[in-house]
């Protein structure tokens, strides 16, 4: 599913990969690419991270409270795409769990949703225009198909890839100790009216 695990597997296994360009049917995909996924992504980010973490943010006593459920809520909702039946539930929703607990530390983090609906937004159209799969939730015409699909394989790549986006956001935008997802939540109503 992301962009990382893809690259490093093409680099590593070129054979697993073949290319599928058709001109008449890519175009219009980059169209719609562009256009659609980001209203999607964006959606999910705003209701996700936007309302339903900050909603349970304000009934909670720690950050990271909010950070678990919405990504086990973001998790679940995933739950139907079709990676699941053909992977197994388990190993897809650590791979949305995982996910949604970056998003999540990203916008806690940052204290806005700019890097998730942006990583968010990236990784389908990455999905839905450079690599795809057999069982993929989006199934386009992708420039290239995946003959294979390892998803414990890729659930580790995603984990490594996770951990160093993360590390360069860190120090890109010079964030504090990953420590702030554990901090209380200090509400100060009277500022906010």
């Amino acid at each position: 599913r992301s962009m990382a695990n893809n690259k490093i597997s093409a680099l590593f296994h070129p054979e697993q990969y073949q290319l599928n360009f058709k001109w008449k049917s890519f175009i219009p995909l980059v169209l719609i690419c562009f256009t659609l996924l980001p209203i999607q992504t964006s959606f999910e980010e705003i209701f996700f991270r936007g309302y339903i973490l900050q909603g349970i943010g304000l009934i909670s006593s720690h950050k990271w409270i909010p950070l678990v459920l919405t990504s086990l809520m973001f998790g679940l909702i995933h739950s139907a795409n079709p990676e699941v039946d053909k992977f197994g539930f388990w190993i897809m929703q650590f791979y949305y769990f995982g996910a949604g607990l970056l998003l999540g530390i990203l916008v806690i983090m940052d204290d806005g949703l700019e890097l998730s609906l942006g990583f968010h937004a990236a990784t389908n159209v990455y999905a839905a225009l450079i690599i795809g799969y057999e069982g993929a939730a989006i199934q386009t015409e992708t420039l290239f198909k995946a003959v294979e699909y390892n998803a414990p394989l890729k659930l580790l790549v995603f984990v490594i890839f996770a951990v160093c986006y993360y590390t360069i956001c860190s120090r890109r935008y010079n964030w504090p100790s990953i420590k702030k997802i554990f901090d209380p939540i200090d509400i100060d109503y009277e500022k906010n009216a």
